[in-house]
């Protein structure tokens, strides 16, 4: 967001019209959008829809209208996971890894991928670093028979075509992925882990602190911050290759939902759970099976809440100054 951002937001502000609200919608991060960290500048906007979770939003400050920013949660983590599981008529059965991850498989009949990491990434200059992580590890793998499999333009080594298929079919067919976030923003965690988790492998992960409220269990990814850097990972790595046992401990939770972190649960039930969060009434009953139309209709609803509260308190101030008003004019009114 830059400053000429602000000033279409500042000249909305100025123009509106009473009964419309004034909404500010950002799924990036506060790193790249520096404005997401601006207090004054989010508290003009009367609705917010960002990913900040509840307990930490910024901006709480009251808006022009008197009334506090309604804050709405916006997760990446969507009804992606519901969809699958919902397919296999069974919560856990469609994210259970491939029966053969743990043989030689092919994503393209030209190459092998048992030992392989995909990586699609076609933004090369990240805050984290995201490029010079992975070639770090791939410097680290390839004498070990484990190679980089690169997509994306970023240390590109596949062919460009390979890309036809969608992303989630291209990493099925390999153990390991990556999921390297382009900021270390608190709740910055994107669809790269969920799209990792759904396509059955495990996610090489780097990016928000917080990622272990994201996702089911901390075994369910190779978290490079937790683990030190670029060469422990490989370590890890290496030893999850030459260890059946091992690899499929980092799947154990696929099985285990009991086992699943409270953030993951939370996140679940404020998301797509009947009658609960901010997409209640939202899911795929109403026939809203697209998670983005499900975001609009939690946007809209809380949009037609925001004008019921403006109206009620519109209301209250027209009785308090007729009371007034009586007052003046009667003083022997109570």
């Amino acid at each position: 967001m830059s400053k000429e951002m602000l000033d279409v937001v500042v000249q909305d502000h100025r123009n509106r019209k009473n009964d419309q609200a004034l909404v500010g919608v950002s799924m990036e991060s506060a790193t790249n959008y520096l404005l997401l960290s601006d207090n004054a500048f989010l508290a003009r906007f009367d609705i917010l829809a960002t990913l900040s979770a509840p307990g930490e939003d910024r901006g709480e400050a009251a808006n022009a209208g008197g009334l506090s920013t309604k804050k709405i949660w916006y997760p990446y983590y969507d009804d992606m996971f519901r969809r699958c599981w919902e397919a296999e008529g069974n919560p856990v059965a469609a994210l259970s890894p491939p029966a053969t991850k743990s043989k030689v498989t092919s994503v393209h009949p030209s190459h092998l991928c048992e030992n392989a990491i995909a990586y699609v990434n076609s933004n090369c200059a990240t805050a984290t670093g995201r490029d010079e992580l992975v070639k770090e590890m791939a410097d680290l793998l390839e004498p070990l028979g484990i190679p980089l499999h690169s997509f994306g333009r970023c240390l590109n080594n596949m062919p460009r075509t390979a890309r036809a298929a969608s992303k989630i079919d291209t990493l099925r067919g390999y153990k390991f992925c990556v999921a390297i976030e382009n900021s270390e923003d608190r709740h910055y965690v994107s669809e790269k882990v969920y799209d990792a988790l759904v396509a059955g492998c495990v996610p090489i992960y780097f990016g928000a602190p917080n990622v272990l409220d994201y996702v089911p269990h901390a075994d369910a990814i190779i978290d490079l911050r937790a683990l030190g850097g670029a060469r422990q990972a490989a370590e890890e790595i290496a030893v999850l290759v030459s260890d059946d046992t091992a690899y499929a401990s980092k799947h154990a939770w696929r099985d285990r939902p009991e086992t699943w972190s409270d953030g993951f649960k939370r996140l679940q039930s404020q998301t797509w759970r009947d009658g609960v969060g901010p997409f209640a009434g939202c899911d795929t009953s109403s026939g809203l099976s697209d998670p983005h139309m499900r975001r609009q209709c939690a946007i809209c609803r809380a949009v037609a809440e925001w004008r019921d509260s403006r109206e009620r308190e519109r209301e209250r101030v027209e009785r308090h100054s007729s009371a007034f008003s009586q007052r003046r004019a009667n003083p022997c009114l109570k």
